[in-house]
């Protein structure tokens, strides 16, 4: 596979991942009812994080922003369901180094707005 096949493959695979990542962004900011829904959804958030390397691409990163803030709303956050709340989240965020990416997008606000949510919610 030459070099420029593989520059073809990846774009092809980010244009894939930015889809993905945008179907379940709009359901994360209106979350199904259904808690097993629910935690397949942030179960695909979490694999589809993973994708993700270091110093992503303008295209990358904008297609991440909105799921980045939708994973931190209130709906999910203050979730009556315990296993949907901020275990779940933050283990999501552990396991796909979250912060760092979020760093990489220069979404320093942001991280500071999370932590912030994290503490008020766990008080």
């Amino acid at each position: 596979m030459t070099s420029f096949d593989r520059k073809l493959e990846k774009q092809l695979k980010d244009r894939e991942f930015e889809k993905q990542i945008k179907e379940c962004e709009n359901r994360l900011l209106n979350p199904p009812s259904s808690i097993d829904d629910l935690l397949t959804l942030l179960d695909k958030v979490e694999n589809l994080l993973a994708y993700v390397e270091h110093e992503p691409s303008k295209s990358m990163r904008d297609a991440l922003l909105p799921s980045v803030k939708a994973l931190i709303t209130n709906k999910l956050l203050r979730h009556a369901e315990m296993d949907v709340k901020v275990v779940s989240i933050l283990d999501t965020i552990a396991k796909v180094k979250l912060c760092l990416v979020m760093l990489d997008l220069e979404c320093d606000a942001l991280v500071v707005e999370m932590f912030q949510s994290f503490l008020k919610t766990t008080l």
